[in-house]
Formats: structure tokens, C-alpha cells, sequence
């Protein structure tokens, strides 16, 4: 459901930062002018690099390799503020999401879409797991220009989705 809804948001010129990279990042290649992604598995980057490349995506997309929780934070914070139209989360278990995702905040377009994987996983997502829809727009200050659209499965970890997108 939440890839159904992204594909009826996005234009195809979307500049994308996909913070643990994938599936979700083959998806945006296909779909957006680029993406820029941050993997902290080097067998498992080469591996997406691999089939970006089998199915024409390599010049959309760009990984850099990350050793552990705070060379990623340190990638992230490096980044042009206001660089991205869309900013994804969702790296390997192990590490906090939540630092991930609030210092990726800046780099985000005031009109730009946030995507939360397992978003509502304590272990991933420590210090942020908890808040409800309003509490996430109340805490990014972005209660009067942007809505939650959560998409629940009962069979995966943290609950699914979360989408913030421009209302």
C-alpha cells in the first residue's frame, strides 16, 4: 500500500536520500531524477549496486559505504540542508533510526516527503517509536503543512509504513 501511494505522489524528478539502502532504493531509482544513498553492509551495497546496474538504474543512483552508527550520522550531517525531495529511512537492525532520521531532517525540502520504515519499532527507532501522527508533525514542526499516512501490517516489525508528505 505504501509504495501504491508514493507511486500516485511522485513526478519523476524527485531528488531522493534513502538512508539504509535496498529495495526501497531500486523502487525510487526507477521512479525519481536520483538517489543518493547511504548502506552501512558493504557486500549487501554491492549487491543493490549490482542490480541497479542489470536494470539500467547505475546513473541514477549513488551509494556511499558507512562504517557504523556514527560515520552514517557524520555522512548525513555533511549533506547540503534542503537537498532532498525525499528522505527514506530504513537501515539494517542494529542501529538507531532515530538519529538517523532527525539529523536527515534538515536535509529534507520544506515541501519534501519523509518516509519510516518499521517506524514504530522501539529497537530501531528508540527515541521516536512512540509518537503518534500528531506527536511526529508536532515535533517537526510541520502540523500546518504536512500530513501521516501510516500503513499498518501486522506481519511486520514496527508496525509498516510512515509517510509525511506536503498536505
Amino acid at each position: 500500500e505504501a509504495a501504491l501511494f508514493l507511486v500516485g505522489i511522485l513526478n519523476g524528478n524527485e531528488a531522493v536520500l534513502d538512508i539504509g539502502v535496498g529495495s526501497s532504493t531500486l523502487f525510487f531509482g526507477r521512479r525519481c531524477g536520483y538517489v543518493d544513498g547511504l548502506e552501512t553492509n558493504k557486500v549487501w551495497m554491492d549487491k543493490v549496486l549490482d542490480t541497479a546496474y542489470v536494470h539500467g538504474l547505475d546513473k541514477e543512483i549513488n551509494i556511499r559505504h558507512a562504517n557504523g552508527q556514527l560515520q552514517m550520522e557524520k555522512y548525513i550531517s555533511e549533506i547540503e540542508n534542503q537537498k532532498y525531495d525525499i528522505v527514506s529511512v530504513d537501515t539494517v537492525w542494529g542501529f538507531n533510526r532515530s538519529a538517523f532520521f532527525k539529523s536527515a531532517i534538515p536535509k529534507l525540502k520544506p515541501t519534501g516527503i519523509l518516509l519510516l520504515d518499521n517506524y514504530a519499532s522501539e529497537h530501531l527507532f528508540p527515541s521516536t517509536h512512540m509518537w503518534t501522527a500528531e506527536d511526529t508533525l508536532k515535533q517537526l514542526s510541520m502540523e500546518n503543512t504536512h500530513t501521516v499516512h501510516d500503513f499498518h501490517n501486522v506481519g511486520w516489525q514496527g508496525n509498516g509504513t510512515r509517510i509525511i508528505c506536503k498536505k
